[in-house]
């Protein structure tokens, strides 16, 4: 089964009632299902990228500040604590799982928001690069 946290940035579309609201953060792959990794006020959270369906949110502690320190530091937090946990969540519940993204469909369809965006990457090197002390 593939296992992959892609560390490109990418800007993510979750459903509302009043239409798709933009969701920045990390694709994680787990055999042939992909979720986002958004950060949000109250912590991680984690949605199924064809539907935008909520899978989990990771309330913020301790360990998501310090490893989140940098763009590194969270791939790695994604990796040893987000990735099990989806892995596990795919492989004990298939069948609920697929039933849930079908149900997920199902509810985009009926709030009439229209099709999702497309999924893009996101250049977020103004966050990530270091900033000049040349004055202007």
């Amino acid at each position: 089964m593939e296992l992959q946290v892609n560390p490109q940035t990418k800007r993510f579309w979750y459903p509302t009632n009043d239409g798709w609201r933009p969701m920045y953060g990390h694709e994680i792959t787990v055999g042939g299902y992909k979720f986002s990794v958004c950060a949000i006020k109250t912590g991680e959270l984690i949605s199924e990228v064809t539907t935008g369906m909520r899978v989990k949110l990771l309330a913020d502690n301790p360990i998501v500040q310090v490893m989140g320190e940098d763009k590194e530091g969270m791939i790695s937090y994604y990796e040893f604590f987000v990735v099990p946990f989806l892995k596990s969540l795919v492989e004990s519940n298939l069948e609920a799982f697929n039933q849930a993204i079908t149900d997920g469909q199902k509810r985009i369809k009926a709030l009439g928001i229209g099709d999702m965006p497309p999924i893009e990457d996101y250049d977020d090197r103004f966050m990530t690069e270091p900033v000049s002390e040349i004055k202007h």
